[in-house]
């Protein structure tokens, strides 16, 4: 099971949880001013890196995750979400993702996941982030929580890595992971 948040609210961010070790280090991108990319359900570690290529070049989030999706290898089997730094997202998820999987969105925040333990698993996610009025690194963390509160996911319940970063806007201070500049959250 994977299942990914990317936002764009003031600051931008992404989490990912995975029942996989070391899954969701590999599908969180995130760069300041340009970005927040998951790339997961049989990840291609290229697909996070392009869209966030393209987005820096000018690309929405809807053009760039289609550029992802036209340019990527087995897209059937993978979700791309995206959000750029106008908070604008998309995602694709291929037809032959695994088990349950679904998305859900919210403005200026997506969730996705796949293998999970019940399709409403992205929609508290969202609602999660939103309910939080705390920092956004702690919007981040309520994201994760609402997902344990609504099931999880359904492959390896008990088990799961998560990873979550953020970035503020240019000017507003020292940009970085949720956990302090530079630090991701594991």
């Amino acid at each position: 099971m994977t299942f990914s948040l990317v936002a764009r609210c003031g600051e931008m961010g992404i989490v990912t949880a995975s029942s996989s070790p070391a899954v969701a280090a590999r599908c969180s991108h995130l760069r300041a001013g340009v970005g927040a990319v998951a790339s997961q359900d049989a990840i291609d570690p290229a697909l996070g890196p392009f869209t966030l290529e393209a987005m820096a070049a000018g690309a929405s989030a809807g053009d760039a995750v289609e550029a992802a999706r036209t340019q990527g290898r087995f897209m059937d089997y993978r979700q791309v979400l995206a959000v750029d730094a106008q908070g604008r997202t998309a995602i694709h998820s291929g037809p032959n993702a695994l088990g349950i999987w679904t998305d859900a969105r919210g403005d200026g925040a997506l969730a996705a996941g796949n293998l999970l333990a019940n399709d409403g698993v992205p929609r508290a996610m969202v609602e999660g982030f939103y309910a939080e009025r705390g920092p956004f690194g702690d919007r981040l963390m309520a994201a994760l929580r609402a997902v344990r509160d609504a099931g999880g996911g359904g492959a390896r319940p008990g088990r799961g890595i998560a990873r979550a970063g953020g970035s503020r806007p240019p000017g507003r201070g020292r940009g970085g992971r949720a956990g302090g500049p530079g630090r991701g959250v594991a």
